[in-house]
């Protein structure tokens, strides 16, 4: 059975999120949730998003889209702010019910920062309750899903905003995050259809046959490819 991912960018619609720097925290959420997807794409997975558009929708109602999807690994893509223009860095949250779930945290945050950004590492934060502060975390995780908030930068800093407001750090996040998941849920990739018509390979394999082709394991790999010259000419010198 395929693994679940839900990718969840955060805020969208009436709701901006952090506003630094000309940068509406929506817009880089969207534009990294929507290229991780498409890189998760290459994997055994079946992914979905809590948004695809600048579409508002309450965190009940993205926990509310988890429970039913089921995910085994849930992704809220963030962008942090604050009051103060020095805070800078990227962080992960997870939950304090699973310790195991903080070194897929780490190594999301230590790779994003290698953007050059300070790493400010693999985090818990409870609330007076003793529960997960994040809605996210307290009202997705659960026995058979892993909920990570994943806040890549402060709008509220100029230098990290500079790096967020570009597509090459937003594709970093993405990739980042996308090679984490693979190997924490250990996804395998999709098996890669061939693009060679059945009759070239019934003629490639009569070849074999008649001992034409004696290096079947060269031609495999270039059933789709040009011929040259001189491969052309050693063939048809065995005719």
């Amino acid at each position: 059975m395929s693994k679940k991912i839900l990718i969840d960018p955060g805020h969208g619609g009436t709701d901006p999120g952090r506003i630094g720097w000309g940068i509406k925290e929506k817009d880089p959420n969207l534009a990294v949730g929507l290229a991780l997807a498409k890189k998760l794409l290459i994997y055994d997975a079946e992914v979905k998003l809590t948004r695809q558009d600048d579409d508002s929708i309450s965190l009940d109602q993205r926990s509310g889209l988890a429970k039913v999807f089921g995910p085994d690994l849930c992704i809220s893509c963030h962008h942090n702010g604050v009051s103060s223009q020095t805070a800078t860095g990227v962080e992960v949250f997870y939950s304090h019910s699973r310790p195991a779930a903080q070194a897929l945290a780490a190594r999301i945050s230590a790779g994003i920062a290698k953007a050059g950004l300070c790493n400010r590492g693999a985090k818990t934060w409870l609330n007076a309750s003793g529960t997960d502060y994040h809605h996210m975390i307290r009202k997705v995780e659960s026995a058979a899903t892993t909920a990570l908030i994943v806040e890549a930068g402060f709008l509220s800093n100029p230098a990290d905003a500079e790096l967020i407001r570009t597509e090459a750090y937003q594709d970093l996040e993405a990739q980042v995050m996308a090679d984490a998941a693979a190997e924490y849920l250990g996804l395998e990739l999709k098996a890669k259809a061939s693009t060679v018509p059945a009759w070239q390979e019934a003629g490639f394999a009569s070849l074999i046959q008649r001992g034409i082709i004696t290096t079947p394991e060269y031609w495999q790999g270039k059933l789709d490819q040009p011929i040259t010259v001189g491969e052309l000419m050693g063939i048809l010198a065995k005719l």
